[in-house]
């Protein structure tokens, strides 16, 4: 310690310089020598003990958020800042970081075990420790060493509304102009809630039809409205506005004298919670299920998915960076026909048809007793030489012989390589339910997954299936039966009883003639173990949890007929795809 004597003013005065860690300070002034050593001692001291971890919690947090709030927009600062004033500054902010343990931190993660967010609030705890280590030289970060356990998990469900409730939302505001054009935008583009209420007249490209989203409103600090920019870089984009959306806004700003497209009625940014309460009100009186405001962006995902429009478009219409996020979140497809892209993805939402009554089922003659006109009547189905003789009979061609095919030409040993070369079992039935084809790519048929062998080709459906019980072909006729009245375009099954990596899927496509009339059935049978697999792999994703009667089991591919390939263990009552129309196999 040097202190110094300095004359100012013709007195004399004492100073000294300290170093304190990095830092040099100096202080000048003191009127006594014993008031500069007093000083400079307790200078030290309060160093010495910030470095021991004196300093309390609140301290650092106050020295760490001076830096935070010049790295963030405001409404990012104002939910981080009530974070701590909520959930982290009433356990720690008295606490001097020294006296922080492992013990009081894992106590902590428990007791935020039960938010979903309990995760992010540990991690914003941690990181004012993570300061004081840099800052204070403390030794060691205690939120490290904790174990976390499980927070509450989110509910993945994803809410939505239906079409024609999307409509009724929409209508439900026929007398209120701003509104209904408020919802119907928020719903016929998926614009979040701060880009609606922040949009400006100069946003809305009426020439184009575009709309510029490029700005967002959100709530800073003291609950006052703040206008920042979109919540990531991909968010700031412009996007299109269909034809019907672009005449609501042209109404709207008719009657609008503010630059802002949603003002209040000061003609300033409208408050969030606004919409809210009017979206609740319109779902009760309309008794239609109550949803957050955000599940208007979802009904846009899902409606858009269920169009029919391409996951790329979609992730654009959303703003998505990543396109996982488009892929995990918005899956929920509704139960109608799919359409193309934007303009279908109006007409969807405008005009949805009401699910057709199914057609009752006539039982099937599966004896071909129904001759049709590519049938072969001189050659009995049944005769094991079907399609040499029916060849002959018919001048078929094969070999290199060219066929003419509505997109290309090929000889017939390259169809024959194409249908071999695919990664499927494909057979094929015509609407007489006589068994035509199968690309049989295997020399031992017990290899396959729905066994055939070539004396079947010709054969009726009930030849076919010769070996099932009676039970068992009723499966069979309610498959072919359900296509054939259109009651569904195809039916899926999957075979019980596979072994470990074997999915057997057997896929079951109505045909149709060029007039729409039923032309017969096509099946695809695969594994689609190795496909599923490859996708998970792909994506990044996994499978969680899950059960049922199709987890594969050790052994082989069930109990199955040699011939047909029907699993011995369907059920007798064969609704809703239970049974194989071609093979047999049921689930």
């Amino acid at each position: 310690m040097k202190i110094k004597s300095y004359k100012k003013n013709g007195k004399t005065c004492y100073k000294f310089q300290i170093r304190l860690g990095d830092k040099v300070t100096t202080r000048s002034g003191f009127k006594t020598k014993n008031s500069a050593i007093f000083a400079y001692t307790q200078m030290l001291e309060d160093y010495q003990n910030e470095v021991e971890g004196n300093i309390t919690y609140q301290q650092v947090y106050d020295e760490w958020l001076e830096v935070y709030k010049t790295t963030v927009k405001e409404t990012t600062l104002q939910s981080t800042t009530t974070i701590f004033r909520i959930h982290i500054l009433p356990v720690f902010g008295e606490t001097r970081i020294s006296d922080i343990t492992e013990r009081e931190c894992q106590a902590f993660a428990i007791d935020l075990s039960q938010f979903v967010k309990g995760k992010e609030y540990y991690n914003q705890a941690k990181r004012i420790m993570d300061f004081a280590m840099k800052i204070y030289n403390l030794p060691k970060n205690p939120f490290k060493g904790a174990i976390l356990p499980k927070f509450k998990q989110a509910d993945e469900k994803v809410d939505y509304l239906e079409p024609d409730d999307a409509n009724k939302l929409i209508n439900y505001f026929d007398k209120d102009m701003y509104r209904k054009s408020l919802f119907r935008l928020m719903i016929y583009t998926g614009i979040r809630r701060g880009e609606c209420l922040a949009l400006c007249w100069t946003d809305i490209d009426f020439k184009n039809s575009g709309l510029s989203i490029n700005k967002t409103l959100g709530t800073g600090k003291d609950n006052k409205l703040v206008v920042s920019t979109p919540k990531t870089k991909e968010s700031n984009a412009v996007i299109d506005l269909d034809k019907d959306t672009m005449l609501l806004l042209k109404e709207l700003k008719l009657q609008s004298n503010n630059i802002i497209v949603f003002p209040n009625r000061k003609g300033n940014y409208r408050r969030l919670s606004d919409i809210d309460r009017k979206l609740k009100k319109a779902l009760k009186d309309l008794n239609l299920k109550p949803i957050r405001v955000h599940d208007l962006r979802h009904t846009h995902a899902s409606l858009l998915i269920a169009s029919g429009a391409d996951i790329k478009y979609v992730q654009h219409r959303l703003r998505h960076k990543d396109i996982k996020t488009t892929m995990n979140i918005y899956t929920h497809i509704t139960k109608n026909k799919k359409e193309e892209n934007l303009d279908n993805f109006v007409k969807y939402v405008g005009v949805v048809s009401k699910l057709k009554k199914p057609k009752p089922i006539e039982p099937e003659d599966l004896d071909c007793g129904k001759p049709i006109a590519t049938t072969i009547t001189e050659v009995d189905p049944d005769d094991p030489e079907w399609v040499e003789k029916v060849a002959a009979i018919t001048g078929a061609v094969s070999g290199d012989t060219y066929v003419k095919l509505d997109h290309g030409i090929l000889t017939v040993n390259q169809i024959d390589m194409f249908l071999k070369a695919m990664p499927f079992e494909l057979t094929y039935a015509d609407d007489n339910n006589q068994f035509l084809y199968y690309n049989n790519a295997h020399q031992d048929p017990d290899t396959m997954f729905a066994k055939r062998v070539p004396p079947q080709s010709g054969n009726r459906m009930s030849t076919v299936h010769n070996s099932l019980p009676p039970a068992r072909m009723k499966n069979v006729e309610w498959v072919i039966g359900t296509l054939r009245n259109g009651n569904q375009e195809y039916v899926r099954t999957i075979v019980p009883g596979s072994p470990a990596g074997v999915i057997n899927t057997h896929n079951y496509q109505a045909m149709y003639y060029p007039d729409g009339s039923y032309a017969g059935i096509n099946e695809i049978v695969f594994n689609f173990q190795p496909w599923l697999d490859w996708y998970l792999k792909e994506t990044g994703q996994r499978l969680v949890g899950g059960s049922g009667p199709f987890a594969p089991a050790a052994g082989g591919h069930g109990n199955a007929d040699a011939t047909s390939g029907a699993s011995d263990s369907g059920d007798a009552g064969g609704h809703g795809g239970d049974a194989d129309a071609t093979s047999g196999a049921s689930n």
